[in-house]
């Protein structure tokens, strides 16, 4: 966001599994109360996590009909989860280290005539020990861009669970899973909300637990949300930790209900241990599916699955980048830039929502011709966007503040993109637009072939997430940046004297925050300067950005400069804005200088043509804070004038350089006159070009 193919493995999510004792030494089988042996087997498995950025230059990129030429990158995040069993067999008190290498080879389509193909090699050391002594896994030292030397990205989606070979019951079809510490459940079908939700019932129907997917929980209902689900039109699988079940139930017989979304169901007799559970049997009822909501679908998941599709994703995309389809960071601005500036807040369903009323999710074909809706409508609609892109996309939501925003992935970082610019880091997110949050995080990752979207769901907590550029600043060489992309722009000259001018409270300027989401869940802390949401990654368009902003107060306000004229741009940040300030006058070619030399302020005014009327082209005005009225002056020697005033020691021509020189005791005198905070300003054939003050 590298011209050249850049290559780094990550590796993350190590997991020991169980030790498996068969024996233990005489010494310490005492010890432990255990039978007494020589040998002992450990087994464990080594799941790893290799992330590859694979960082493409094109040359020639085919955009329909026409054969563009372009140097932006094409960037590809690859996932690999690897898993190995390694068995040893160790003495009493050894320990002993393997290390465990798997080869993986990656092909990446960059265009439908260009693919890149790379081999990526990860080994991970493995320390086994006996029973009750440590056991550690080392992942290599590799660090990727923007990564700032953590491991793998905190956004990865887990694995999928290893289910068993046969299901513990069938009903439906659903196909119903017990074993490897999970329950899980596999369908064929994928009918919306009620197929993706159980409910379990004690024997007397007092309803117990309501199992779900990540992100659909029941309003006033006790329900355990599934850590893994991946979601598609041609069905679903949801896997709980058996575990948390059997605890969340207690021991016991129960009924567990499960949904067909066409107005059947299945009950299941199911008995429960203190760690476990079985089924006993199930079998085919009737029930009153869920009411469908007003309009839209009836959840965000299945909005995704099915509103986004080839016909949504293609006409959002045509809509938000037009012929010419951007990549990497330049897509994921421009498609938050485009709902920022074409979409509007649909105030009308926030209040039916606050109401308690069922409101279904828009599709991203209905937002676009509706042009309005809520932040789940707006994150929906933006993924479908990302995804036309080819970005690695995501919807995030933040069920404590009631909450959903569309998410992508780019040099290792995921970025909030949440209804308007800019993009913002997770972390940031977190700390300045959802201040106090501490719920779970549910994220959507979705996976986009051949037309058809699906989703894998699972959460992250806040305390996973990390800053990968916490300075939360704009850089000097942004604004340099911008600066100079709005005198090309305007042709203007840029002069950095003006910037006296501008500190001295002369000139335009626009104030920007980062909105702060206020909801009873969220301690709101107020509103944070736009600049809190920077990160390098988004530079080029922070600079662009910044530039229209600054071109268009000019143009509004000193529009008599634009071609001919010079001008200076400053960003600043007070407390909760981000204050871009622009001042331009309609001359240029001129340079101001001011020292304090020996009790005197000299002033050194250079022009590239000698002014004809030094005494008359050049004034020298004291102006109180905030008054646009002179309170005093400052006139050549042998000159008077109507207001307070004081005489230079000097006013000397020669060549096309004015020097001026004020005795300073006299001229602090006179601004004292005027009251604190006053300022000599420099005026050059009528316009303000410079401000001076003690």
């Amino acid at each position: 966001m590298l011209a050249v193919l850049v290559l780094a493995a990550l590796v993350a999510g190590l997991l020991i599994g169980p030790y498996l004792a068969a024996a233990l030494p005489r010494g310490l089988a005492r010890g432990l109360g255990l039978p007494q042996a020589s040998t002992f087997t450990v087994t464990f498995t080594v799941s790893a996590t290799v992330v590859e950025p694979l960082t493409v230059t094109l040359t020639q990129a085919t955009q329909g009909a026409v054969t563009v030429t372009s140097w932006k990158t094409l960037v590809s995040t690859v996932t690999h989860w690897l898993t190995t069993t390694v068995t040893e067999t160790l003495r009493a008190a050894t320990t002993v280290t393997r290390t465990v290498t798997r080869t993986v080879t990656e092909t990446v389509t960059v265009t439908q005539t260009q693919t890149v193909t790379k081999t990526v090699t990860v080994s991970v050391a493995v320390t086994a020990a006996p029973p009750g002594a440590t056991t550690t896994t080392t992942a290599p030292a590799a660090t990727a861009p923007g990564q700032g030397g953590r491991g793998s990205p905190y956004y990865l989606e887990p694995p999928a669970p290893r289910l068993p070979a046969a299901p513990a019951a069938v009903a439906g079809d659903a196909e119903l899973y017990i074993g490897n510490g999970v329950f899980a459940v596999k369908r064929s079908v994928y009918a919306g909300f009620d197929t993706l939700v159980y409910t379990v019932y004690t024997m007397d129907g007092a309803e117990r637990l309501v199992l779900t997917a990540p992100g659909l929980r029941p309003r006033g209902a006790a329900s355990l949300e599934a850590f893994y689900a991946s979601v598609s039109r041609s069905g679903s699988l949801e896997a709980w930790s058996l575990r948390r079940v059997a605890e969340a139930l207690g021991p016991g017989v129960y009924r567990l209900v499960v949904y067909s979304g066409a107005g059947d169901a299945w009950e299941c007799n199911v008995t429960v241990t203190a760690s476990s559970l079985e089924i006993l049997g199930c079998v085919s009822t009737i029930y009153v599916p869920s009411p469908p909501p007003a309009g839209g679908y009836d959840s965000v998941l299945t909005a995704i699955v099915l509103g986004v599709n080839e016909t949504s994703v293609t006409a959002v995309g045509r809509a938000v980048y037009g012929g010419l389809v951007p990549s990497g960071p330049e897509a994921a601005w421009r498609a938050l830039n485009w709902t920022d500036t074409n979409l509007v807040y649909d105030w009308a369903k926030y209040s039916l929502i606050e109401s308690g009323a069922e409101v279904g999710v828009e599709s991203p074909l209905e937002v676009l011709r509706t042009r309005r809706g809520v932040c789940s409508d707006y994150a929906v609609f933006t993924a479908a966007a990302t995804l036309y892109a080819g970005l690695d996309s995501y919807v995030l939501l933040f069920p404590e503040a009631l909450h959903a925003a569309a998410g992508v992935a780019l040099n290792n970082t995921l970025f909030v993109l949440d209804q308007h610019l800019p993009p913002v880091e997770l972390q940031d997110y977190l700390e300045y637009e959802l201040p106090g949050y501490s719920g779970e995080i549910v994220v959507y990752h979705i996976h986009y072939r051949g037309g058809e979207a699906s989703v894998v769901a699972y959460s992250i907590e806040p305390g996973s997430v990390w800053d990968a550029y916490p300075a939360d600043r704009l850089s000097s060489r942004v604004v340099d940046e911008a600066r100079e992309l709005a005198a090309r722009n305007l042709s203007l000259e840029p002069r950095s004297e003006l910037a006296t001018v501008i500190r001295h409270g002369v000139r335009a300027g626009y104030g920007f925050s980062l909105p702060a989401l206020r909801d009873a869940a969220v301690q709101s802390r107020g509103y944070a300067p736009l600049s809190r949401g920077y990160s390098p990654v988004f530079r080029e368009e922070w600079a662009h950005w910044l530039s229209a902003r600054a071109s268009s107060l000019i143009v509004m306000y000193y529009n008599e400069t634009v071609g001919r004229g010079s001008f200076w741009l400053l960003v600043n940040d007070t407390r909760d804005s981000t204050l871009l300030e622009v001042y331009a006058v309609p001359i240029r070619g001129y340079r101001v200088e001011a020292v304090v030399q020996q009790g005197s302020l000299v002033l050194r005014v250079t022009t590239r043509t000698p002014l004809q009327d030094p005494e008359g082209e050049i004034v020298l005005n004291v102006y109180s804070p905030g008054s646009p009225q002179p309170c005093a002056a400052v006139v050549p020697p042998g000159y008077r004038s109507s207001l307070p005033y004081v005489a230079a020691a000097r006013w000397d021509a020669s060549g096309g350089t004015v020097t001026i020189v004020v005795p300073l005791d006299k001229l602090r005198g006179l601004m004292q006159r005027c009251g604190g905070g006053s300022y000599l300003g420099v005026w050059l054939r009528g316009s303000l070009v410079y401000a001076w003050s003690p």
